[in-house]
């Protein structure tokens, strides 16, 4: 019994990724950071408008817009930077599950993977992320498997790998 999944790495998916991972394994911290560089932001923003004038008045608002940009954008621009410069463009990649394991094919050709290398299972309304740690992981659509696999799937990570598939 094989399962097969293609998988387009775009943009959209890298958001997806990000945003579960966040969820899934470092929220609270994430959303204390946020919080502060947000109120740093305001903060030099405010002090760009009120306390100062010339070229550092220049350099404090566009800091604190930076950083408020970045705080409201992370995870679209962690995925622009994952697409531009480490994976160069939009990729697909072809996992194929059995009973031992799982090849993906892609980029540089095929790998053999074991389901022992599978940390935890993530589950979102589009995407499964399968991740070796929380910062490594793989992609798949859910909405490219074949009629009835995507049960076949579930029931065969979860025997395989023997964790619980969680819903982020």
């Amino acid at each position: 019994m094989k399962i097969t999944n293609e998988t387009v790495y775009d943009w959209g998916a890298y958001v997806a990724m990000n945003r579960m991972v966040t969820r899934a394994t470092h929220r609270g911290q994430s959303i204390a950071l946020r919080v502060l560089f947000a109120a740093l932001a305001l903060l030099l923003l405010f002090a760009a408008r009120f306390q100062f004038t010339g070229i550092l008045q220049v350099l404090l608002a566009l800091l604190g817009a930076v950083i408020l940009l970045w705080t409201l954008f992370l995870n679209q621009l962690r995925a622009l930077l994952m697409v531009k410069l480490i994976m160069k463009g939009v990729k697909v990649f072809t996992n194929t599950f059995d009973q031992e394991g799982w090849t993906v094919a892609g980029v540089g050709g095929e790998q053999r993977m074991s389901y022992d290398d599978i940390a935890s299972i993530l589950e979102g309304d589009r995407y499964f992320i399968l991740l070796e740690d929380s910062r490594r992981g793989y992609i798949l659509d859910k909405r490219t498997f074949a009629s009835g696999e995507l049960e076949r799937f579930r029931s065969l990570i979860q025997s395989k790998t023997k964790k619980t598939i969680e819903n982020v």
